[in-house]
C-alpha cells in the first residue's frame, strides 16, 4: 500500500474500563493533526492522499488486552485478525472487501488504541504471509507513552508510514547503528528517523518518500535500509 489515493482508517478503541470523552477527543485530535501532515507532505511531492475516517468501541471498548511493544521483534502480529473477529469479521480480509464493496476503496488499515503507556508498533503484510490473517495492515497505538506524557500525533504518523512501508532510520533490532549514523547525517528531520511534540518540524525525506511510493527516484543506498 503506498501513501497515495484514498485511505480508510478504522480506529478500534479497546480495554476493559470505558474511555473518558476527553481521551477520545483528544486522540481524534492528533489522529486528525497526523492525517494532515501525511496530505501535507504527500503533496510535496505531487501526490494526493485523502484520507476516510471510521471508529468501533467509542461507547463500549472491545475487550481486548493489547501488550505493549518491546522494540525487540517479540511483538504479537495476530492483534488485528482478533480485534476484527471480536468486533464480528470472520477474517480481517472480509473487512478489507467490506470497504471495497461499500465505498470503492483499495486500501484501508486499522489502528487498535489502548488507553494506557506502551510503545507503539505497526504491523505489516507480506506476499508470504497468510492473506486471510495479515492482508489487513495497521497499528497498535498507545495513548501515553512509558516514559510518560501524551501521544504525539507525529507518533501516529510514524506507524503510519510503516503501513505504507517506510522503515526504521534508527538502530533497532533490524536496523544497524551504522545505517543510523548515515541516516543522522542526510535525514536528520525525517520522520522514521526522529519523533517530536511539533510534527512540524518533521518531514518525509526523499529516501522515505520512496519507501512509501511518494517518489520513483532511487538512490543506491536506500535498500540497505530495507529490513525484508
Amino acid at each position: 500500500m503506498s501513501l497515495e489515493g484514498d485511505v480508510y482508517v478504522l480506529t478500534v478503541y479497546t480495554g476493559r474500563n470505558s474511555w473518558e470523552e476527553k481521551t477520545i477527543n483528544y486522540f481524534n485530535l492528533k489522529l486528525h493533526e497526523a492525517e494532515q501532515w501525511l496530505q501535507e507532505q504527500a503533496q510535496r511531492y505531487g501526490k494526493t492522499v485523502t484520507f476516510h475516517n471510521g471508529s468501533f468501541g467509542s461507547t463500549k471498548p472491545i475487550p481486548y488486552d493489547v501488550t505493549p511493544g518491546a522494540r525487540k521483534g517479540t511483538e504479537s502480529t495476530d492483534v488485528i485478525e482478533s480485534v476484527m473477529k471480536t468486533i464480528g469479521y470472520q477474517t480481517p480480509l472480509d473487512f478489507v472487501n467490506w470497504v471495497k464493496q461499500e465505498y470503492g476503496y483499495d486500501n484501508c488499515l486499522v489502528l487498535v488504541v489502548a488507553d494506557k503507556p506502551g510503545v507503539s508498533y505497526a504491523i505489516g503484510y507480506r506476499n508470504d504471509y497468510d492473506e486471510n490473517k495479515y492482508y489487513l495492515e495497521g497499528a497498535v497505538i498507545f495513548t501515553q507513552y512509558p516514559q510518560g506524557g501524551s501521544l504525539y500525533s507525529a507518533s501516529i504518523a510514524h506507524e503510519m508510514c510503516h503501513v505504507f512501508g517506510a522503515e526504521d532510520l534508527y538502530e533497532t533490532f533490524q536496523q544497524t547503528k551504522e545505517n543510523e549514523q548515515l541516516a543522522k547525517e542526510l535525514y536528520p528531520d525525517d520522520i522514521m528517523f526522529r519523533i517530536s511534540a511539533d510534527i512540524d518540524e518533521l518531514v518525509i525525506d526523499e529516501m522515505t518518500a520512496w519507501f512509501v511510493g511518494l517518489s520513483d527516484v532511487e538512490k543506491g543506498w536506500y535498500r540497505k535500509f530495507s529490513v525484508e
